[in-house]
């Protein structure tokens, strides 16, 4: 990772090395699943989702699951993952 990093920094492009690289894609795939994928099931962007009331909670209930999935799996997501989501959503 360190040496991939150097390149990448060498080239011109901030590369942050994650302190738990199994934590990462969890944390990723807690933004980027719900939102793609229901967002391509429902035809919606994520305005869309935001401004509907029946849609908004779709994305919500699956971060919710995937977070359980990964504390099953034992990754220690950051506390307040669950409700920052969808706040980094709004804002």
């Amino acid at each position: 990772m360190e040496r991939l990093r150097a390149v990448l920094d060498a080239a011109g492009a901030t590369a942050v090395v994650p302190g738990d690289i199994r934590r990462q894609p969890w944390a990723e795939f807690l933004f980027v699943v719900p939102r793609g994928g229901l967002g391509a099931v429902k035809d919606a962007t994520i305005g869309g989702f935001r401004s509907r009331p029946g849609t908004r909670r779709l994305p919500a209930g699956a971060v919710t699951e995937i977070h359980r999935i990964a504390r099953a799996h034992g990754i220690a997501l950051p506390a307040g993952t669950v409700p920052s989501t969808p706040a980094f959503v709004d804002r």
